[in-house]
């Protein structure tokens, strides 16, 4: 098997979700020399790390986007509560709709970085901890 057959194919088993030590036996069934066995595990596991970044990154656009529309909601039925029970003393509740479409816009205004699949960089991304 070709090497880029085989790190399609390993890299398809990791994006279907199929567990490490399954892809790690499969690695080791291919009877490959010992460096280029190295060289396609180090792959796979930068892949993996890859893969699961882009998760962490589109579970956390989903909380925040359901955070924006949850105090949106709450402000708007607050608004439109207090103009029901009272129309001649109305609360517009501003602060949680203002803040509400801050939360959905800011993601819009601010994407995710494709390379690094998140926004920041964390201090050992950055190298800050190599030393422990």
């Amino acid at each position: 098997m070709k090497h880029e057959q085989l790190m399609s194919k390993l890299e398809k088993m990791v994006i279907d979700g199929i567990e490490s030590h399954i892809i790690d036996k499969e690695i080791e069934n291919q009877r490959l020399p010992d460096s280029e066995r190295k060289v396609i595990f180090r792959h796979i596991q930068d892949f993996q790390v890859e893969q699961l970044k882009v998760k962490q990154a589109k579970e956390e656009n989903f909380n925040i986007r359901v955070l924006g529309w949850t105090v949106l909601c709450v402000g708007l039925i607050i608004t439109i509560g207090s103009f029901l029970f009272n129309p001649s003393v109305t609360v517009i509740a501003y602060g949680a709709i203002l803040y509400g479409l801050y939360v959905l816009m800011r993601r819009k205004l601010n994407p995710i970085d494709e390379d690094n699949a998140t926004k920041k960089r964390s201090m050992f991304d950055k190298g800050l901890f190599n030393k422990f």
